[in-house]
């Protein structure tokens, strides 16, 4: 089983949140320390490490990373580090300088979330 916690399309209701697995478990909402930046892609959300904002996510328990690196263009679109969460250590996926976005995509213009919360 592992932890991870979602801020973008993997959330309840949104277009990829079926990618988490049907064993999904949800634990809870979860809002970061004040560290990160957030940017909206468009179609998707981008996080970035560096930053003064927290981010609005959930946390849930999964079997495996597989389907999520696939998703995620790990480890080349984002790369992935554990985070303190208050339900314990969680996977968080970020976007890379290497990905050749960072920040921006010029197909889709990125803009900073300021709340720290995709909708």
């Amino acid at each position: 089983m592992e932890r991870v916690f979602v801020y973008g399309t993997l959330k309840k209701g949104f277009c990829n949140h079926a990618v988490l697995g049907k064993s999904a478990v949800f634990i809870g909402d979860y809002i970061t320390g004040k560290k990160y930046k957030m940017y909206d892609c468009g179609s998707y959300p981008a996080l970035r490490l560096e930053g003064t904002t927290a981010i609005i996510g959930e946390v849930y328990d999964i079997i495996g990373l597989d389907r999520l690196d696939q998703l995620e263009g790990y480890p080349i679109l984002y790369d992935r580090i554990q985070i303190e969460t208050d339900y314990g250590m969680a996977w968080v996926y970020y976007m890379t300088q290497r990905s050749g976005q960072y920040p921006y995509n010029p197909n889709e213009p990125c803009v900073v979330i300021e709340s720290g919360e995709w909708k």
